[in-house]
């Protein structure tokens, strides 16, 4: 019992510390002035040579980013909470022709990479998928993990680089998209359902039991289908998750169809390495590294987005229940910290030249460090303050920073409740999504206190709340960060609009205005993938709402040989 309530007087401590934060700052550094030169760290040692990785061929490979083979397998294959379908269900559903649906070719049409079992990774479903069991009703779930959206791939001379925190190629869309058009067929199809059906409840189980099955097939393939109407449609390498987040707790969980809205705002699956360590994440800058919108509480809204299960029950004492597994979450984001960014590795990728780097550190201090600055990578204690970029000076697509400002709802039951869920002011009827957002995640936390609280306390990281230095709601604008292992996360700008760095040094109307996104093959020398159309390539244009390549001349001046010097140092870094 004594140790049930320093548990919970610990989670009462963080919580607190959490949503209250502390009025005074750490002196975060001011911005570099544009003659301040940028310091550049090199390693102290060169990186170990990349190793190769178990559950993958003889020619796969990953990085020196700081941790051992173990713990990037736990990364790729520890559960979160997610429920996309139950275990038996993914195994068992099947195409027209008996192969099954959760093939390694399945998941590499939607850039999912396919993997074979291991002691992590039991039922060798693809990198960044797991299995989670629900202790209130013993069902084990398919779903994803955070590595399902943050690991990178990058191939070249016959060897593929597993990049850990990286930024994935995943088309989400069209992987539901299939996935819900298996399941219906499979519901209406008398052959396949009594296959699927013979796996799942055993050969010998009766007709009710099989109609029960095929309706809760049909039920959902339904929601998926809701989920899958509101995201822009099938694209390679990007998602507005900012949009569906809002459209599962705003409109699913809440319950109030009304406030679904289309999440027209895509941007590239940020690559996550520095992130434990930066004050602000998020492209626009949103979720603070400290208070409730914080490491647990960021992590909370992740798992929504990719089908972690919530009950919004105000009525319910302590909390929301839900299928969030806050240990796990706790794990991973202090297993984050200790992530590195990766280096360009020469024994693969060409050399660089070192004339060529230093040249190009000039034009970098003078173009690029008064927003980008050059961090050391390995420091365990590293500190990163965001450097924001009003849309109007960045010149970038708005969509994605206004559409989060101007994203609101309607609270149904959650009208007058407290916006922290026990402490802050009371929610009125209609709110912005970030209120409502506040409120979820608080109360999803109180659920499970003695978890959510050690995690918390697990992954504090010293920021403290400086509500004065950025609104994302009343000033939107979008988050410059380190640009240390930028070479291995193309395409580039938030919102994927632009297909390499030297791309993204010419003028804009010079930029390509189409592309295909979808190959792992690299280009070393302007630094991208390579961008034609193939079997598993989706075409990328610069049109519409979201898709603007405009904005972001810095350095675009330069003549082409500095434009190459810089380049060259940015590979470095």
């Amino acid at each position: 019992m004594r140790s049930i309530k320093i548990r919970v007087t610990l989670w009462l401590l963080a919580f607190l510390s959490i949503v209250a934060g502390c009025e005074t700052t750490s002196n975060p550094p001011s911005p570099k002035s544009e003659s301040e030169p940028a310091p550049v760290t090199w390693p102290s040692q060169p990186p170990q040579s990349p190793q190769p990785v178990e559950g993958f061929s003889a020619n796969t490979v990953t990085l020196d980013q700081g941790w051992d083979s173990d713990r990037i397998q736990k990364f790729w294959f520890t559960g979160q909470g997610s429920e996309v379908l139950p275990r038996t269900w993914m195994l068992a559903l099947q195409r027209p022709t008996g192969e099954r649906f959760a093939t390694a070719a399945t998941f590499d049409q939607y850039r999912y990479l396919p993997a074979s079992p291991t002691k992590f990774n039991p039922d060798g479903w693809p990198l960044g998928f797991a299995n989670s069991k629900d202790p209130a009703s013993g069902v084990e779930w398919f779903g994803y993990t955070c590595a399902g959206c943050h690991t990178g791939r990058v191939d070249y001379g016959g060897k593929s680089m597993i990049l850990t925190g990286g930024a994935t190629l995943a088309n989400l869309s069209g992987f539901l998209g299939d996935l819900i058009d298996t399941m219906r067929a499979t519901a209406v199809d008398d052959a396949r359902l009594a296959r699927f059906a013979d796996q799942v409840l055993g050969p010998g189980s009766n007709a009710t039991a099989r109609e029960q099955l095929k309706a809760e097939l049909l039920s959902i393939a339904g929601s998926m289908q809701v989920r899958k109407d509101g995201m822009v449609a099938s694209d390679n390498a990007r998602l507005d998750a900012f949009g569906t987040i809002f459209n599962e707790i705003l409109a699913t969980a809440l319950d109030l169809p009304n406030n679904q809205r289309f999440a027209d705002g895509p941007v590239s699956y940020p690559f996550i390495w520095d992130s434990s360590h930066t004050d602000r994440v998020q492209w626009n800058g949103a979720v603070s590294n400290a208070g409730v919108q914080g490491p647990i509480g960021r992590n909370v809204a992740e798992i929504l987005g990719v089908f972690g299960r919530l009950t919004i029950d105000p009525s319910r004492k302590g909390g929301y229940s839900s299928s969030i597994d806050f240990k796990n979450l706790g794990d991973l984001e202090l297993w984050l910290k200790g992530l590195w960014s990766p280096l360009w590795p020469e024994e693969i990728l060409p050399p660089l030249d070192r004339a060529k780097v230093e040249r190009g550190k000039a034009h970098y201090t003078a173009q690029c460090a008064s927003c980008h600055e050059v961090i050391n990578r390995t420091d365990p204690t590293r500190k990163i303050y965001a450097t924001m970029g009003a849309i109007k000076d960045v010149g970038t697509d708005p969509q994605m920073a206004t559409a989060f400002a101007n994203r609101n709802g309607k609270t149904g039951r959650l009208e007058g409740k407290k916006e922290y869920y026990v402490l802050g002011r009371s929610l009125t009827a209609e709110e912005q999504g970030m209120s409502i957002l506040n409120n979820v995640a608080a109360g999803a936390m109180v659920a499970d206190m003695e978890e959510s609280g050690e995690a918390a306390l697990k992954d504090f990281e010293g920021f403290y709340r400086d509500a004065a230095k950025y609104d994302p709601i009343a000033n939107p604008a979008y988050k410059a960060r380190p640009l240390n292992g930028i070479w291995a996360t193309p395409p580039y700008l938030h919102n994927g609009s632009v297909s390499s760095l030297w791309e993204l040094l010419q003028p804009p109307e010079k930029r390509s205005r189409s592309f295909y996104v979808g190959s792992y093959n690299f280009d070393p020398v302007k630094v991208g993938y390579e961008t034609g159309p193939s079997a598993v390539t989706t075409l990328f244009k610069a049109e519409g709402v979201g898709n603007s390549n405009a904005g972001h001349t810095y350095g675009t001046q330069l003549t082409d040989a500095e434009k190459w010097e810089l380049l060259e140092f940015l590979k470095s870094l």
